[in-house]
């Protein structure tokens, strides 16, 4: 969907506009991983992430957690579009938005 496809691509222009070493990274890894396995599919055209997941409840909430088997460093971008939910989720997560 056109909808999904912009909200990636604005995902990705943030993650580049506010830690470009950290996005080139990413892109080179994960251009790297898709050479050695060309089955793989990104889920978007030219998206820095190798996954992409979307939630459609009223309010989704989410567990602070740790990615222990991530890259320690690495960012998870969330795009809340509930106010109500953005709220709490700021609140409560570890996560870069």
């Amino acid at each position: 969907s056109q909808v999904f496809l912009r909200i990636s691509g604005f995902t990705n222009c943030l993650f580049k506009a506010y830690a470009l070493h950290l996005y080139l990274y990413f892109c080179h890894t994960l251009d790297n991983i898709m050479s050695h396995y060309p089955s793989l599919k990104r889920p978007f055209s030219k998206f820095v992430f190798a996954i992409s997941t979307f939630n459609f409840g009223p309010c989704t909430i989410f567990y602070p957690h740790h990615n222990w088997a991530n890259l320690m460093w690495g960012w998870c971008i969330i795009t809340p579009h509930n106010s109500l939910c953005q709220n709490l989720a700021f609140k409560h997560a570890h996560h870069c938005w």
